[in-house]
């Protein structure tokens, strides 16, 4: 149990110490790609595909639709300039 626990409880941990350095939408194509390939064993390609749309769905909502601006990270604010 406590692997089983450890398996999902360690990828959440390491999804909120990212988002301050890669950004919300980095790190969640990065969580949701590990999750789908290796927790629930879905191909690659698959994978990265959903991740895409979940990243791009997520953006068209807040950004876009919401106009609430996710945190972007460091990594954001160095590509922004």
């Amino acid at each position: 149990d406590l692997r089983r626990v450890g398996a999902l409880f360690l990828p959440a941990a390491a999804f909120v110490a990212l988002i301050p350095l890669l950004g919300m939408y980095v790190v969640t194509a990065l969580y949701m790609f590990g999750t789908l390939r290796f927790q629930s064993k879905v191909a690659s390609w698959r994978a990265a595909l959903i991740a895409l749309v979940v990243v791009v769905a997520l953006y068209a909502v807040f950004e876009r639709a919401f106009q609430v601006s996710l945190p972007h990270g460091l990594l954001g604010e160095w590509i922004e300039g």
